[in-house]
């Protein structure tokens, strides 16, 4: 919500909630997938053996429904918010359960990956309010000197 936060323009409760909701679905379903792949893997690991796939408490079949059932109404909550923030979504579920969770026994690289995963949300919220990733001509971000900002905000106080 970050970025939905530092977003200077006008924006509503519902807008608020449905990108919070549709963000959390998006990461579900990402994270269900990534639990999917990575099940034989964490059954070796003390810290992962109890999750509820290795454990035989939900077999693959449903984590997959589940997985999709999330992902879909995530995109579909965010597309109605913003096309852009519904596309952002989908796109992390593919960089998070597709790419980094392939590359993460083969490459290094996958923190680069990683990284971009990690970004990605609050450009989520950032576009839910705003329409656009980058400034457009209709809406532009202006920076003003400090001494700017001071003078400014004393007139207001008058």
């Amino acid at each position: 919500m970050s970025g939905f936060a530092l977003s200077p323009l006008p924006t509503t409760v519902p807008m608020l909630l449905s990108t919070a909701v549709g963000t959390g679905l998006c990461s579900a379903s990402a994270n269900t997938f990534n639990q999917i792949v990575e099940a034989p893997f964490d059954a070796q690991m003390s810290r992962t053996k109890t999750r509820p796939l290795v454990r035989g408490a939900i077999s693959p079949g449903h984590a997959t429904i589940f997985g999709v059932a999330t992902g879909v109404t995530g995109i579909t909550m965010l597309a109605c918010v913003n096309p852009i923030a519904g596309s952002l979504g989908a796109l992390n579920i593919v960089l998070y359960a597709g790419v980094y969770t392939k590359m993460k026994r083969k490459s290094i690289m996958n923190t680069w990956v990683g990284s971009v995963v990690g970004g990605i949300p609050p450009l989520i919220g950032w576009t839910a309010c705003g329409g656009h990733i980058l400034p457009t001509a209709n809406y532009s971000i202006v920076i003003r000197p400090r001494r700017l900002q001071n003078a400014i905000g004393d007139e207001s106080n008058a």
